[in-house]
């Protein structure tokens, strides 16, 4: 009698095929990819022939190591509940537009149950007034990249969390007033690498919190930061503040009210091999509230009230 398939892979694990038996198991349960499409069904299996139509289905289908490719289309939905997670990034689900097309929705929500999740290729903007883009609170090891974050009423981007990437992305055309921002870090060991951020209504990117401590360890790096503070008098390309240790590193920055600033309760912020040139007022200001403040190999020209201004403790500034 011919064994079931369930049968067989025991056999061979009990019989000392071991190597074998484990390889031919990964295979069995291989990563899936599921599909969404404007014109699918959510009774369908979600292949690329029978899409799923609605983002929160796709995601309900998802596990760990799973794909979601979202197909060209405005979805009139945001990412919000019923997200898979991962252990690893080797794991990872990832949720992505399909490779060439263009997919808009309204936003992602990410809470604290998540680890290892990867987003990637989405504009995140359907024409509401929707109040963050990107909410990631709680939640760790959470990668976006490639993505644009637009049109937010409040911030584009809260990361009231830690250890997570915004890697290439584009965030701008967000606020209504100078308390609204680019990007709004409360948490520590964050990365924000590689993007533009530009004409955002307050900060282009915020590292604060309302505490006073605890933003450590951020990393702002190789991004271009241009045209914020565009609804009022005050507005910084980035500030590091509230915590120990923050690093604004390789970045291109102008055309802001301040370039870079490091005060209220920064300790150890690093700033170093910037381009800052025709802010509005300083090219880098380290407050009275900065301690051990390190600047150096920076290029800070063409800023019109100074290119650097020092009211920090224990401030090293070189060129």
């Amino acid at each position: 009698m011919m064994k079931s398939r369930r049968g067989y892979w025991m056999g061979m694990f009990l019989g000392g095929g071991l190597l074998l038996g484990s390889l031919m198991m990964a295979q069995w349960s291989a990563a899936a990819t599921y599909h969404v499409a404007p014109g699918g069904a959510d009774n369908n299996p979600g292949t690329a022939d029978q899409p799923f139509r609605t983002v929160r289905v796709g995601v309900q289908a998802l596990a760990s190591g799973d794909t979601l490719y979202l197909r060209a289309g405005t979805y009139g939905e945001s990412i919000d509940s019923g997200l898979p997670t991962g252990t690893s990034w080797s794991d990872a689900p990832l949720i992505a537009a399909y490779p060439g097309e263009t997919v808009r929705i309204r936003g992602i929500a990410v809470g604290s149950y998540v680890q290892y999740i990867i987003f990637d290729g989405l504009i995140l903007d359907s024409g509401d007034a929707e109040s963050f883009r990107l909410w990631i609170e709680g939640a760790h090891h959470i990668r976006v990249q490639n993505c644009e974050i637009r049109n937010a009423r409040l911030s584009g981007v809260a990361l009231f969390a830690s250890f997570n990437e915004i890697i290439n992305c584009k965030v701008h055309d967000n606020g209504s007033t100078d308390f609204d921002h680019g990007l709004y870090i409360t948490g520590s060991n964050n990365l924000v690498e590689g993007s533009q951020i530009y004409h955002n209504a307050g900060w282009g990117v915020h590292i604060y919190t309302g505490t006073g401590s605890g933003a450590d360890n951020n990393i702002v790096r190789d991004n271009e930061i241009y045209e914020n503070a565009w609804v009022g008098a005050r507005g910084t390309g980035i500030i590091l503040s509230s915590g120990t240790g923050n690093i604004a590193e390789g970045n291109r920055i102008w055309s802001n009210h301040d370039g870079i600033h490091i005060d209220y309760g920064s300790i150890g912020s690093q700033a170093f091999n910037n381009e800052v040139y025709d802010n509005q007022q300083y090219g880098i200001i380290i407050g009275d509230g900065s301690q051990g403040a390190v600047v150096y190999g920076n290029k800070v020209y063409d800023n019109s009230g100074g290119n650097i201004v020092n009211y920090g403790s224990g401030s090293s500034i070189s060129q």
